[in-house]
């Protein structure tokens, strides 16, 4: 299981940590990055979560860099399933799920499982 106690972030589309004891070269194995090149276009390598429920990592913005949060823990191979803070969804012009979303209930959201 990754536990991240480090906020792990993207500057110059290099993934960095404020810690240097290592945790970011394990946080970047474990996420499946390691020896991945991905320049400005990191975020092609995460997938976004359906709904707050399955979501595991949080985006936000904070000093001038996007951070992920992990909000629960997340097993080695699982896949990292991200949303937006309130604030960066509102940034970027995502939509706030809605309360169908919330609760999961995709037949109501007119989304299939």
């Amino acid at each position: 299981m990754l536990v991240c106690d480090v906020q792990v972030s993207w500057r110059d589309g290099r993934l960095a940590s404020d810690d240097d004891r290592g945790h970011c070269q394990e946080c970047r194995r474990h996420m499946g990055l390691h020896g991945v090149e991905l320049g400005s276009r990191w975020m092609v390598a995460l997938q976004p979560a359906r709904d707050r429920h399955e979501q595991n990592v949080e985006v936000l913005a904070e000093g001038g860099r996007l951070v992920l949060h992990v909000l629960k823990p997340i097993r080695r191979g699982e896949r990292v399933l991200l949303w937006y803070s309130d604030s960066l969804a509102r940034a970027f012009g995502v939509p706030i799920l809605t309360p169908a979303h919330i609760r999961g209930d995709y037949q109501s959201s007119g989304r299939a499982e």
